[in-house]
Parts: structure tokens; sequence; C-alpha cells
């Protein structure tokens, strides 16, 4: 299998989820960022408590399934680069592998990530 991809910017990741909502209000005219966030945040923390409490534990259905809903909530607002780190995480769950590295990154991302968002 091939090495995870390096960690995304945080400044790349904050234009791709500012270039979804912008399309989203173009295509269907009216702003929806703060109703799709307020939906992601609640996601987004117990999925992020979750995984890393299944990893620590070593379950690893638990580490799966909980990288899976998050990757999906990120791609809803286009955070592409943590998407990408749940797919790596919930790969190596699904192959009982370590996921520590993708982990840590997806961590310092998410953190980034709300810190900008939640302004």
């Amino acid at each position: 299998m091939p090495p995870p991809p390096p960690p995304p910017d945080l400044q790349h990741e904050l234009a791709a989820i500012d270039a979804t909502f912008a399309t989203l209000a173009l295509d269907l005219g009216q702003d929806l960022r703060a109703e799709l966030l307020d939906a992601y945040w609640p996601t987004h923390e117990a999925c992020l408590s979750e995984i890393g409490l299944a990893l620590q534990q070593g379950q690893h259905y638990l580490a799966e399934r909980a990288a899976h809903q998050l990757k999906g909530a990120c791609a809803q607002i286009g955070a592409v680069g943590m998407a990408a780190l749940c797919r790596t995480i919930e790969l190596a769950a699904r192959e009982s592998r370590l996921a520590g590295e993708a982990h840590a990154d997806l961590v310092v991302l998410a953190t980034g990530v709300e810190s900008a968002l939640r302004r």
C-alpha cells in the first residue's frame, strides 16, 4: 500500500471549504454556510473523539465507522483534506493497521479548521 499523502495545509483546506460554500450559494441562490456548519459540528466533535478513543483501545471497527462518518461530513462542507485523512484512517482500521500519524494530522487540521470557522 502506498504511503499516506502529506497532511493538507490549513489555508488550502479553508480555501476549499470557502469554495464549496461559494458554489452552493451561487447554485442555490442563498448562503447556507451557517446551517451546514451547525449540522457539521456535532459530527466533527463526536467522530474526532470516537476515532481517537477507538484507535487507542484497538477497536478498529469503531475507528473505521467514525472515520467513515466524519469523512462524509467533511466532504459535505468541502473539507477535502480532512476527508482524505479520514479515508486513510478508515482503510487502516479496516485492515487493523495503525493509523496514528493520519489521526495526528487529522486532529491538527481539524483543530485549525474549527478555530478558523467558529470565529
